[in-house]
């Protein structure tokens, strides 16, 4: 079982590699660890750093991923409506 001073280690290494926890990505998602494994086993989620049998998430992995997924507004087809500048 894995005591309070690994659990701080691992956030102490992630901050130090400009990353977060594996915890802090389910977090973040609001996924359950299985679904991080299976993102990761299925290239959905941004690739981790594999640590010993931790994985930590860079931050500029995930901004990445993010702005994959920033989609554009959808038509209305109706005319007049859109965006006002």
């Amino acid at each position: 079982m894995e005591n309070k001073n690994d659990v701080v280690d691992e956030v102490a290494i992630a901050r130090a590699l400009d990353a977060i926890t594996e915890q802090e990505f389910c977090k973040m998602f609001k996924v359950t660890p299985l679904t991080a494994r299976r993102w990761r086993q299925s290239g959905i989620a941004p690739l981790p750093i594999l640590l010993g049998n931790t994985f930590i998430y860079p931050l500029s992995a995930i901004k990445e991923e993010m702005q994959n997924r920033v989609r554009e507004p959808r038509s209305t087809g109706r005319k007049g409506m859109g965006v006002i500048a």
